[in-house]
């Protein structure tokens, strides 16, 4: 009998280090979800700017356009991360 309270307990230890690891987890992805949510605003403000100066400066339109595509393809990779994880 007393063998059998201490897998018990040895048992209830192991799932509270598994909890306690899940948790560090999933604080991990909320603040990578933050992140995510931050960078997701920043193309939608290249798409602003590229709209006031594409008429007077297309180089600056052109850097703009080229800056979008690659947080837009950031945000790809991680979007896809976080649906497999």
């Amino acid at each position: 009998m007393g063998k059998d309270v201490y897998i018990e307990l040895d048992t209830l230890r192991t799932l509270a280090t598994q909890i306690e690891e899940i948790n560090t987890e999933l604080k991990a992805k909320d603040s990578l979800q933050d992140q995510l949510k931050t960078a997701i605003g920043q193309p939608m403000g290249h798409y602003e700017l590229q709209s006031k100066v594409g008429s007077t400066d297309p180089v600056t339109e052109d850097l703009l356009i080229g800056q979008a595509k690659e947080l837009e393809l950031f945000q790809w990779f991680v979007r896809s991360h976080l649906e497999t994880a």
